[in-house]
């Protein structure tokens, strides 16, 4: 993937080798994007290496849902039936359904070390977990510390994920409420030392709270990354992926809402249709909530809390894998509306021929590319990653290297290079030292 090529591997490798480096926006824009998930991917990540290793984590996510919607459909929904907190079983096979036919969930999210799975692997098992005790008033203690510190943690993988702090709000009531106040100040405790690390993180690698958001600016550091860099940064952000096909400056041209039927008809068949199923599985929710009176209040928030996170991402960044999470809870939520008529999926021999079905695809796909790619044929070790010419500029001492374009690519990457790896020398670019860990600053 691009983006895994051109940057995610390189912040990985910038944490595992040196930290947290000021000024590390000034070597190029997306470095300066600070994600927990990179964190994460840096610890069970060998340093150092040539192989492709910075995936697996992502691949094992994949791994996990999968198995945890199996067991879902296998045993859960079939012993909670009739208790009136059972699990749709169409709900579930319509999740699996999109989580393969949708290249970006399971299959994409292996092959790269994206930041955008795991906040849809925890909107996903939140919103089922919840659906289940959609008729319990009072939350197990297990359940409010999810509730309480994933969404804080989501926070930190992607600030757009910000809407989902109106969970932990919900949390943090509810045990004041209920006078768990080890439980209240162990959970806060956590958030707090979270939030913290993330923000000044932040301040470190852009000198800004919420880069790319130079709005916010109430620090003033020799490293801080150039306001107009990241005005750029985030304009692209925000109108490329309006329209994609359309270059950014005619889209931003585009008044009003004008722009959505053509990021519409722009999208991939299977984005459309998870967009239809999703949207239209909210638009009923009013409806559901209605007819299955005495609907818990964390159920009933969630849904209003994922409706937020959809306005949201329509109007700051609507790339459909930003909004996988959600759109998944509502298209199971569309299946509820018709939850007699599907019970028959409960029926042993109908879940058995799912199964042999979804295994016999899965071996023939993953026989036909071992056939087919080299690249596949790794049992062991993973594939290297390639090794781009690159061109040497010196600054202070230090080796700053330039990729050039290889394996026909659109734009050059920096894969595994060395570090301090860029693709253009900014003007007025130093290091702050002649060490690599003090950080780099644009001299105005």
């Amino acid at each position: 993937m691009d983006d895994t090529e051109s940057y995610h591997i390189q912040a990985i490798k910038w944490i595992q080798e040196y930290g947290t480096v000021p000024g590390l926006a000034n070597l190029h824009e997306r470095f300066g994007f600070n994600s927990a998930w990179f964190t994460l991917v840096s610890v069970f990540t060998p340093s150092h290496t040539a192989h492709n290793y910075y995936t697996v984590l992502n691949g094992l996510l994949s791994a996990w849902l999968i198995f945890y919607l199996l067991d879902i459909l296998w045993k859960n929904a079939h012993q909670a039936a009739g208790t009136g907190n059972h699990i749709n079983p169409a709900g579930i096979l319509l999740i699996l359904f999109f989580s393969i036919i949708c290249w970006p969930l399971l299959r994409g999210n292996a092959s790269n070390a994206n930041y955008d799975f795991i906040t849809t692997c925890v909107i996903v098992v939140l919103f089922i977990e919840l659906w289940k005790k959609r008729k319990y008033f009072v939350l197990s203690n297990e359940l409010l510390e999810e509730l309480f510190l994933w969404p804080a943690l989501l926070f930190t993988v992607r600030i757009t994920n910000f809407p989902l702090l109106l969970l932990s709000l919900f949390a943090f009531i509810e045990l004041v409420r209920l006078k768990k106040t080890y439980l209240l100040v162990r959970l806060t405790s956590i958030c707090v030392v979270l939030l913290f690390a993330f923000l000044a993180r932040n301040l470190l690698l852009s000198g800004y709270l919420f880069y790319p958001v130079y709005q916010i600016d109430f620090f003033s550091f020799d490293w801080k990354a150039d306001p107009e860099a990241a005005s750029r940064i985030a304009s692209f952000i925000k109108y490329f992926n309006r329209v994609p096909s359309l270059p950014a400056e005619e889209t931003r041209k585009l008044s009003g809402i004008s722009w959505l039927p053509l990021w519409f008809l722009d999208l991939q068949p299977y984005d459309k249709l998870i967009i239809v199923t999703g949207v239209s599985g909210f638009c009923f929710s009013p409806l559901l909530i209605r007819k299955t009176a005495g609907i818990s209040k964390p159920a009933a928030l969630f849904v209003l809390v994922m409706i937020a996170q959809l306005t949201s991402w329509l109007f700051t960044a609507p790339d459909t894998r930003f909004a996988y999470g959600p759109l998944l809870a509502g298209s199971y939520l569309l299946t509820t509306v018709f939850d007699k008529q599907t019970q028959y999926f409960l029926i042993k021999p109908v879940k058995m021929t799912v199964y042999l079905l979804m295994t016999t695809a899965v071996l023939l796909y993953s026989t036909i590319k071992v056939i087919r790619h080299r690249d596949y044929r790794n049992v062991a070790i993973p594939v290297l990653l390639p090794s781009p010419p690159v061109h040497i500029t010196r600054l202070n001492d230090i080796e700053f290297r330039t990729p050039e374009k290889i394996l026909g690519n659109w734009n050059a990457r920096c894969f595994g290079t060395d570090l301090p790896c860029l693709y253009i020398i900014q003007p007025g670019l130093q290091p702050r030292s002649n060490q690599i860990r003090d950080g780099f600053k644009i001299k105005k």
